[in-house]
């Protein structure tokens, strides 16, 4: 860590980010797009090179497995394809990122969300597919607003939880979680083992910095010892 975590004191609620923070889904996303490639007679592309495409919304990963830009018309064509075979296979090989269950675990008591940039659809199926350690108190994904980095997601958070951007702590794997916490006025955990190359997310002005999830384990327990207090 490059920050203690006494600089997210005052937290009184966590928001994270899904892919590459929560859950390693590559391969299911690349599954999704590799098929859509197929299905309109394009070459497959490899699963690494399909990751870096992961972040923006799934018309923006879409747009850039095609290697179109995502204004042009065909994106709404290829995005229905899309979504039903990843709906389909949404949970075939996504696993947790190491620790980060047991950090969902350990803030038993404490306000927990969901802030993803990956549509509703996808993001309700696969968590209604994984055995979570609890639920989250709300749930904010692709398409409720605009995406991440804007800062709007965390705004809607801040209104929707009752509680200050200052009590409010993302956690996420790229910029565009880092961006939006910062442009929202919120505490920000930069995550460096997800899709995103580490030295790129060392460099993004996260108030915290760590390497694994289970870092943050200790300063769960903390918080969640303080709710019950």
């Amino acid at each position: 860590m490059n920050t203690p975590l006494s600089a997210l004191a005052g937290t009184r609620a966590v928001l994270f980010d899904l892919d590459g923070t929560l859950f390693d889904t590559r391969r299911d996303i690349a599954a999704a797009a590799n098929a859509t490639l197929a299905h309109f007679g394009e070459r497959e592309r490899p699963i690494s090179e399909i990751a870096t495409f992961v972040g923006d919304g799934g018309r923006q990963l879409v747009a850039r497995t095609f290697s179109i830009d995502v204004n042009d018309p065909r994106v709404a064509e290829l995005m229905p394809v899309f979504i039903e075979h990843y709906l389909a296979n949404a949970f075939h090989h996504a696993t947790w990122i190491p620790g980060a269950r047991e950090v969902l675990k350990a803030l038993g008591g404490v306000t927990i969300g969901l802030v993803t940039n990956k549509a509703r659809p996808v993001t309700e199926a696969l968590l209604s597919l994984v055995d979570l350690p609890r639920s989250f108190d709300l749930v904010i994904a692709g398409g409720d607003g605009p995406l991440k980095p804007d800062p709007w997601s965390l705004h809607h958070a801040s209104i929707s939880l009752g509680l200050p951007c200052a009590e409010l702590v993302l956690v996420g794997d790229g910029p565009q979680d880092v961006g939006a916490a910062r442009a929202a006025a919120v505490k920000s955990v930069a995550f460096t083992g997800g899709f995103h190359p580490p030295e790129r997310v060392r460099v993004l002005g996260a108030d915290v910095v760590i390497e694994h999830m289970g870092q943050l384990i200790p300063w769960a327990q903390g918080l969640a010892a303080l709710r019950v207090a």
